[in-house]
C-alpha cells in the first residue's frame, strides 16, 4: 500500500444516518459493577433499588416538646387549662426521639407552660399522632427508592442510605482512550517554535469524557509515522472500550489514520455532512469503536459531542441526556 497517497472521502453522509449506520454495526454491551452506596453519586443504577428498611423505622417525635396521652388533654383551653405531671402524664422529648407507650402525641415545647419543676400547663388539647412521624413516613420497606437507569443525585444518596441500601449495581464506566497525533504536536510550551502546536484538544477530550461519565485514558502524542501510529492504535484498542484519535483523519499525504483503521479493522464511514468536522472517521477494530476526529478545535469539539458522547452514554446505560430519569 502506498502510505503517502491521499485519502478520499468514502461518504458525505447525513449525521443522523451516519450515527444510525455506525451504532448498528457496533455490538455495545454495557457492563455493571457493584459499588458502595457512598461512591454512587453521578453513577447510573443498573437495576431498580428497593428499600430494605423503613424510614423512619420507629415512631418518632417530629418536634421538641412533651410526649402525652392525647386522651388526658381533652378539654384543655385557654380558659380551662390542663395541668400535667412529668412521669405520670408526660415526658420530655427531642425531635427524633422514639415515641413510647402509652403516649401517642407530642405538644411543641412552645405550647407548654412550665409551672414548676415537673409540672406543666397546656392550653390546647392534642390529637392522636400529633407531631409524630410514623414508621415508613418517608420510605416503606420494599418500596422502590430509585429505578433502573437512574443517575444518582445527592438527594438519592439520602434515600438509598435511609432505606438501608449499602451496595448497589451501577453501569460500569467505559475507558476512553485519547490518542493525539501529528509530528507538529507538542505537550509543553517551552518546546514551542514555529510550526509546532501545543496539544489542547486531548485535554478537552479528557474533561469531556469525565463529565459524560467515562474514564479518560490519554496517551502522549504520536508523530506522523505509519508504523508508530499502528502500534499506538493497537495498544489503545486493547486498553480501552472506546478509542478516539485526534487529527490525521483528513486527506493529507500524512493523514494515515484511515489507512491504519482499514488495515486493523473496518472503516464504516469516512466523511460526514458536518461542518466543521467533515473528515470524521467512524471505524471498528476488534469490535470496539475507533473514531478519528479532525484536529481543528471547533470541529473536534463538535465531532466529540455528536459521535463520542452518545457512545459513552450508551455504555453507562443512557441513550441521550433526556433519558435521565
Amino acid at each position: 500500500m502506498n502510505k503517502m497517497r491521499r485519502s478520499i472521502y468514502i461518504d458525505n453522509i447525513d449525521v443522523d444516518k451516519a450515527k444510525e449506520k455506525y451504532y448498528k454495526r457496533l455490538a455495545i454491551k454495557p457492563q455493571w459493577e457493584e459499588i458502595d452506596v457512598l461512591e454512587s453519586l453521578n453513577r447510573v443504577s443498573f437495576e431498580a433499588q428497593y428499600a430494605k428498611i423503613s424510614s423512619p423505622n420507629y415512631n418518632a417525635a417530629a418536634m421538641d416538646g412533651i410526649l402525652v396521652e392525647s386522651m388526658k388533654t381533652i378539654g384543655a383551653t385557654t380558659t380551662s387549662p390542663k395541668f400535667l405531671e412529668e412521669g405520670k402524664d408526660f415526658i420530655y422529648v427531642n425531635t427524633g426521639n422514639m415515641v413510647v407507650e402509652p403516649y401517642d402525641a407530642v405538644i411543641m415545647i412552645e405550647d407548654v407552660i412550665e409551672i414548676e419543676k415537673g409540672k406543666v400547663q397546656i392550653l390546647k388539647a392534642a390529637h392522636p399522632w400529633q407531631h409524630i412521624r410514623p414508621i415508613g413516613e418517608d420510605i416503606v420497606a420494599t418500596e422502590m427508592v430509585v429505578p433502573s437507569r437512574h443517575k444518582i443525585r445527592p438527594i438519592d444518596l439520602g434515600a438509598l442510605i435511609s432505606g438501608g441500601i449499602q451496595r448497589l449495581k451501577v453501569y460500569r464506566k467505559p475507558k476512553v482512550g485519547i490518542l493525539p497525533t501529528g509530528t507538529e504536536i507538542i505537550e509543553k510550551i517551552d518546546r514551542l517554535e514555529p510550526g509546532k502546536i501545543i496539544d489542547s484538544n486531548s485535554r478537552v477530550f479528557e474533561a469531556l469524557v469525565q463529565e459524560d461519565g467515562g474514564i479518560p485514558n490519554r496517551y502522549s502524542p504520536i508523530e506522523d509515522d505509519y508504523g508508530k501510529l499502528k502500534k499506538a492504535i493497537l495498544k489503545g484498542v486493547k486498553e480501552n472500550d472506546i478509542l478516539i484519535i485526534g487529527a490525521g483523519s483528513s486527506a493529507g499525504t500524512k493523514d494515515y489514520v484511515v489507512h491504519v483503521i482499514e488495515e486493523l479493522g473496518e472503516v464504516v464511514i469516512h466523511g460526514v455532512a458536518l461542518k466543521p468536522g467533515k473528515p470524521t472517521i467512524l471505524g471498528i477494530i476488534e469490535d470496539k469503536p475507533v473514531i478519528g476526529i479532525p484536529g481543528y478545535p471547533v470541529s473536534s469539539y463538535l465531532v466529540f459531542e455528536t459521535f463520542v458522547r452518545p457512545l459513552i452514554l450508551k455504555y453507562i446505560g443512557l441513550e441521550e441526556e433526556e433519558d435521565l430519569i
